[in-house]
């Protein structure tokens, strides 16, 4: 009997345990950093993949090859139908500043200019602003 009951909680420890160590995708990025959630989340994506012993390094600056290699991944995985506008500007300046290194790994960008200047030419001059103020009296 103790046996089992031995065995059912270890199971259930390492039931348990095991997403927590799971979610963590470097083990040099603690769970209660700032900058914890937005790694995770661009590792979920597949955009940042680290260092091949796993690690991410995030106090050591990053070359321009490493970031253009995150632009590269960012631009393969881009849904340019369902991208804002704002995010298609941001890919396209990424672009034009790594434009050397993202030839040089032989990133092909034309279908984001592409994409952009449709977007650019669809709102073409119209811009809105003003406030708006809405009074109800009962």
């Amino acid at each position: 009997m103790k046996k089992i009951f031995a065995l059912i909680a270890v199971a259930a420890l390492v039931a348990f345990a095991a997403p927590a160590f799971a979610a963590n995708p470097f083990a040099d990025v603690p769970m209660n950093h700032w900058a914890y959630d937005a790694v995770a989340q661009l590792a979920a994506s597949g955009i940042v993949v680290g260092y091949p012993d796993g690690a991410y390094k995030g106090g050591q600056p990053a070359t321009r090859y490493e970031l253009a290699a995150v632009v590269a991944r960012a631009l393969a995985k881009v849904d340019m139908e369902k991208a804002s506008k704002q995010d298609l500007e941001m890919l396209k300046k990424l672009v034009v500043e790594f434009k050397s290194e993202l030839d040089a790994l032989g990133v092909k960008v034309d279908k984001l200019d592409a994409r952009v200047a449709v977007l650019e030419e669809r709102i073409g001059g119209w811009k809105f602003s003003g406030n708006f103020r809405f009074t109800a009296k009962w």
